[in-house]
This record gives C-alpha cells, sequence and structure tokens, in this order.
C-alpha cells in the first residue's frame, strides 16, 4: 500500500439497547471523529453531531452493494451516507460521499452534509484504500452480521 492509502474497517457495535450501528474507521480512526475535527476546524456553524450507521433503523438493501456505491433504491449513483445522525435517524444529519471502485482502489470522496449545502469539504478526504483490503473489511463484518 501506498503512503496515501488508508486501512478501513467497518466496526460493529450497540446503538441503545438493542440496535446495531456500523461505523467505519480509518486507519483506527472512526470516521465521526475524523470529519468532527475537519469541521472544526473549518469554523462550521454545527460540529459533528454524527454516528455509525444504525442498521435497524434503515433498509439498505443488499450492504455489500450500498458499501461499494452501488445504487440502491434509496440512492443516487455512487452517493452514500457513511455516517448517520447522533440521534440514530438515518436521515437526520447523514455524512454523504461518493464510493468508487475501480482498478484496484476504492476511493471515498466528494463528501458533503446535505443539510448544509455550502459547506466545502473538498479539504476532508479523498481517502483512498486498497480494492482487496476495503472488500475483506466489507466480507468480515457482513459475516459477522450473518452470524
Amino acid at each position: 500500500m501506498s503512503a496515501e492509502t488508508s486501512v478501513v474497517n467497518f466496526e460493529l457495535g450497540p446503538f441503545e439497547a438493542s440496535a446495531t450501528m456500523l461505523t467505519p474507521t480509518l486507519n483506527g480512526v472512526s470516521l465521526c471523529d475524523l470529519v468532527s475535527e475537519f469541521e472544526a476546524a473549518e469554523g462550521f456553524d454545527v460540529v459533528g453531531g454524527y454516528d455509525g450507521l444504525v442498521l435497524d433503523n434503515f433498509n439498505f438493501g443488499d450492504l455489500a452493494k450500498y458499501l461499494l456505491g452501488r445504487a440502491g433504491p434509496k440512492q443516487r449513483r455512487g452517493v452514500v451516507a457513511l455516517l448517520g445522525c447522533d440521534c440514530g435517524e438515518f436521515y437526520c444529519w447523514p455524512l454523504e460521499a461518493r464510493v468508487t471502485v475501480d482498478q484496484g482502489r476504492a476511493v471515498w470522496d466528494q463528501f458533503k452534509q446535505p443539510h448544509r449545502p455550502e459547506r466545502d469539504y473538498t479539504r476532508f478526504g479523498p481517502f483512498e484504500f486498497d480494492e482487496q483490503q476495503y472488500r475483506a473489511a466489507l466480507a468480515d463484518v457482513l459475516s459477522t452480521l450473518e452470524t
């Protein structure tokens, strides 16, 4: 892996009493923390407020296809919410990005907060991953969910 390539993992954890939450980490750091630090440095009016995706609260369809950026019933081609609101409601405060998986790499770029379209996230990311490592991390979390 090159110096610019990050290692992604998808961590599962509880949300409230019985729901399951999926949170991406990059090089061991939660995407929630990374974006909150960026937003604070940029002086945005609302900083953070993100949490992982509460899988029980939204029908993502095929989660693998969703996290590979393939169009699902509730998304634009390649654009996915990688994080949801810390209240657990998916559309309340999502962090969206374009996900592209091609030619041996996976890339997250073009981040945006749809409730604050004036925000500029061009200096946040892009995050690039080795495609095999990305797919392996995805397979690991999917196998855990199936058990």
